[in-house]
């Protein structure tokens, strides 16, 4: 039964690294887009337990949620403004995140 729970204490941990290190990962390489998205009055969310770096808020009354996400299957970005969702191969620079937010500012 201990041999048990160091196992997954020992899991725990490893899932624990594993995505702290996406998240640093991921901030570094979107740091830019991240910029970008303080600057349109965005706030970055502090980091959970997943390995993704979120930002919230609003713009013109729309709810926006920006999510830079790492994992098995690779970096990506997933969009919510308002209703609509998509995910999408990651946001690197303010230009995309620009383009995909349609040039609000």
């Amino acid at each position: 039964m201990l041999s048990g729970l160091i196992v997954a204490v020992v899991a725990a941990w490893l899932k624990y690294a594993f995505n702290r290190l996406w998240q640093k990962s991921l901030a570094s390489d979107a740091s830019e887009a991240l910029e970008y998205a303080v600057s349109l009055g965005l706030r970055v969310l502090p980091v959970g337990w997943g390995p993704a770096v979120v930002v919230e808020g609003q713009l013109d009354g729309k709810p926006i949620r920006l999510e830079w996400v790492g994992g098995i299957r690779g970096e990506r970005s997933r969009v919510r403004v308002g209703e609509l969702r998509e995910s999408m191969p990651m946001l690197r620079t303010a230009a995309e995140l620009q383009s995909v937010l349609g040039g609000e500012e």
